[in-house]
């Protein structure tokens, strides 16, 4: 995570004063933003891996329904000779 520094608001009466509720938003803020960055890169490294087994899966049960077809195309040859 990173490092903030606190902020400060220099009031006319009462000098120099720490604003941690300012702080606290902002380091919350900056998080948040961080953190969705952070999910952002997870869920589309993810996103994209998924695809990717989901196609070569496709792929796959494609290669089988045609080596089945053939398969049975052969059989279906042999019974008719």
């Amino acid at each position: 995570m990173s490092n903030f520094g606190e902020v400060s608001v220099q009031c006319s009466n009462h000098g120099t004063e720490n604003v941690p509720s300012h702080t606290e938003e902002l380091r919350v803020f900056l998080m948040s933003g961080e953190q969705q960055l952070t999910f952002r890169q997870w869920y589309s490294e993810t996103w994209v891996t998924i695809q990717q087994q989901v196609l070569l899966s496709q792929e796959t049960l494609q290669q089988e329904r045609l080596n089945s077809t053939e398969s049975g195309l052969s059989t279906l040859r042999e019974r008719m000779l």
